[in-house]
């Protein structure tokens, strides 16, 4: 969908690609420098009869001056009620169907319609249908107006024209355009109706002939869903074309443009009210996908092929990557259950999770009903590895598995573990040699580190891919230093902790291994908590912000929040509190801090110290490459401060811990002030800054 742009560009600026042009001879209604008519004498009839039949009022209005149907034909959009073609009030059918006579074929490139926007009316959408012969007509596909607000201006009419550009263009004499009356709205008013294209020339490559090849190639969106498949969704498309019986899905090792053709595999047939599908892939290849229309008269063989690299199981290219969280459907170890309707909750935290930049969960399980529906929502899985789960991976295509839950802390010995560690380990690679397992799930403190060091001194290194860890900061400042003046259980103490587990893995020759948190996350509860028994929903979302951060920092690949929604409502029960939806499903502060620290961050890549912050007031540059644009993350855990920044003169956007949004500049040599604290402020600037000065606020 389009607003119409590109012919009336062409013409402000005096050019004109080749012979196009208009094709219905009203070319002075795209203004002053209008481009040429290249066709004159089109004609115009209204549809009268059958689903799509005119409203009365815009026949009658349409069809002057006496009876020639010129009013939507005669270069004149909106001066005068006279050339208007104007729906009933309130009524009617709610259509607007006109066939157009070019008088000779030619190559038809785009429609474009004029509308009289405002208040009460406007146009939903139009269709485009083409034909040769003016009996047999084919969808080239619709405009779908992307007005979402009742009026688009403050006061009185906007007459906008709304332009459809044909994915190829096609060869026709005729067309019939289905105008559509905005759904809500009372009326719509249509000024004209243009065609532009040119005359056709013998041979020519970019040419769609009619009849029945003249489909659009269907347009598909992708998403991956980690390492194990790839979402298809073609839902704007369908929206557009009309006829359409089934859908066929293709897939490929090399790009193709049509079907059938060496190596294109048809992989599913669907019908035409779904317009998405989840499929497997298989990490680290490469492949190409399809989707072609199947209609009455048959399928249309050109495809829009697009490209999906699946990536390995817990590889990281972007911040994005890294974000994941612990969620169970049907609930953890410390559900409070007996709540009625519990599904249609449990539906609910899922769409609430699906609007978060968390793409996979951690889950037990692996049952394919519930795996399906957290694909169809774009978030993966990692699971726990047994037969049973491994077996439902092959059809899930989940190759990320995590061996166990915190056996440092259960009393299990490292000989014990590593004895069912290593056998999971081999049937894991049984079922396939690209499944990844995470293991041991140990914590931070002394006793697990030491307990990690036995580990691989029994000999563990070759039976896990990945060295997963728990990477909860508790209240001991012993166990768990942090900066002076930061609270206790602070995530900054990870800067002391994580090197500490890597001298154990360099110690057995395993530095290289990737490292990720299956569990990392604040309780909001006062009494008990292992994190402070002050820590409230402002503190909890402040410690994962940064907590998050650091890890990113610190190269690892995934980490798991612990967790998403409040296990219950129990006030003395630590377990009932770590999430970021209460057990109602009220968003935390720490719910929409995640989304922001997505929504900020997410793109981003490389990383560098901020200059000028120090032990205390921390911050990083971090590079965007989709915008190539830098964004600072700054604060201090400790107390308000003041920071005199520098930068490349110009523009800012500071944005806050929870999303707000303000436009600022430096000054003409690049400097700004910045106040910072607990709370992580995000500055986007065209280049890094600095820190030349910091005070207490």
């Amino acid at each position: 969908m389009r607003f119409f742009l590109g012919v009336l560009c062409l013409c402000q600026l005096g050019l004109l690609a080749g012979e196009t042009g208009v094709l219905t001879g009203n070319a002075r209604a795209f203004g002053e420098n209008h481009p040429q008519n290249i066709i004159e004498g089109a004609t115009l009839k209204f549809v009268t009869e059958g689903k799509f039949a005119t409203d009365a009022e815009m026949l009658a209005t349409g069809s002057r001056p006496n009876g020639t149907c010129r009013a939507l034909l005669d270069g004149r959009t909106s001066a005068d009620a006279m050339t208007l073609s104007f729906h009933t009030w309130g009524g009617g059918t709610g259509w607007c169907t006109a066939i157009l006579d070019l008088t000779q074929p030619a190559v038809v490139e785009s429609v474009v319609v004029w509308s009289q926007e405002d208040d009460a009316r406007g146009i939903q959408s139009f269709e485009v249908l083409a034909s040769l012969d003016g009996k047999e007509f084919y969808s080239m596909g619709s405009f779908i107006n992307p007005r979402t607000e009742r009026s688009p201006a403050s006061k009185g009419f906007t007459t906008i024209p709304m332009e459809f550009r044909l994915s190829k263009p096609v060869q026709a004499r005729y067309l019939e355009i289905r105008i559509a009356r905005k759904m809500g709205l009372f009326q719509m008013i249509v000024g004209e109706i243009a065609v532009v294209g040119r005359i056709a020339e013998p041979g020519d490559p970019e040419l769609t002939m009619l009849p029945s090849s003249a489909r659009p190639a269907v347009r598909v969106k992708s998403s991956g869903i980690h390492e194990a498949a790839i979402r298809l969704e073609w839902s704007e498309f369908a929206k557009e074309i009309t006829g359409v019986k089934s859908w066929f899905i293709y897939r490929s090792s090399q790009p193709f443009t049509r079907v059938p053709a060496p190596g294109v595999e048809l992989v599913s047939s669907i019908g035409a009210r779904t317009t998405s599908l989840v499929k497997a892939v298989v990490p680290g290849e490469t492949s190409y996908w399809g989707v072609v229309a199947s209609y009455s008269d048959g399928a249309f063989p050109e495809v829009a092929c697009i490209s999906h690299r699946a990536p390995k199981p817990y590889q990281r290219d972007c911040f994005g990557d890294m974000l994941a969280i612990n969620h169970f459907w049907g609930g953890g170890g410390a559900r409070q259950h007996g709540r009625p309707s519990s599904e249609a909750w449990e539906q609910v935290a899922v769409e609430l999770l699906s609007e978060t930049p968390f793409k996979q969960v951690r889950w037990w399980r692996s049952t394919p009903s519930v795996v399906q529906m957290l694909y169809e929502r774009g978030i993966g899985v990692c699971i726990f590895p047994n037969k049973e789960n491994y077996a439902a991976s092959q059809a899930s295509g989940c190759r990320s598995f995590t061996a166990g839950n915190e056996p440092d802390l259960a009393g299990r010995t490292p000989a014990e573990y590593l004895k069912h560690l290593k056998e999971m380990y081999t049937l894991g690679k049984q079922f396939d040699p690209q499944n990844c397992i995470a293991a041991p799930t140990s914590s931070l403190c002394k006793s697990s580190r030491d307990w990690l060091d036995n580990l691989y001194k029994e000999g563990a290194k070759p039976y896990f891919d990945v060295l997963d860890l728990h990477t909860y900061v508790k209240v001991d400042k012993n166990e768990y230093p942090v900066p002076d003046g930061y609270p206790c259980a602070a995530p900054e103490s990870l800067f002391v902790l994580i090197p500490k587990i890597q001298e154990i893995m360099a110690k057995y020759g395993d530095q290289d291994k990737p490292m990720i948190s299956t569990e990392f996350g604040y309780c909001n509860k006062g009494i008990a908590n292992f994190s402070g028994n002050n820590m409230d929903q402002e503190q909890q979302a402040q410690h994962l912000v940064r907590g998050l951060i650091i890890h990113y920092i610190l190269d690892f690949k995934r980490v798991f929040v612990y967790s998403f929604w409040d296990e219950g409502e129990d006030p003395d029960y630590t377990e009932h509190h770590f999430g970021m939806i209460d057990y109602k499903l009220q968003k935390k502060i720490s719910y929409d801090a995640c989304v922001t620290l997505g929504q900020v961050l997410g793109k981003c890549t490389t990383f560098e110290k901020i200059p000028g912050t120090n032990d205390t007031d921390l911050g990083w540059n971090f590079h965007d490459p989709s915008s190539n644009a830098n964004v600072a993350v700054i604060w201090n855990g400790a107390k308000n401060r003041i920071a005199t920044c520098k930068t490349t003169p110009g523009k800012l956007e500071i944005i806050d811990f929870i999303g707000n949004k303000k436009l600022s500049a430096t000054d003409e040599n690049g400097f700004f002030k910045l106040p910072i604290g607990g709370r992580v402020t995000y500055v986007q600037s065209a280049k890094p800054i600095e820190i030349i000065e910091i005070k207490d606020n």
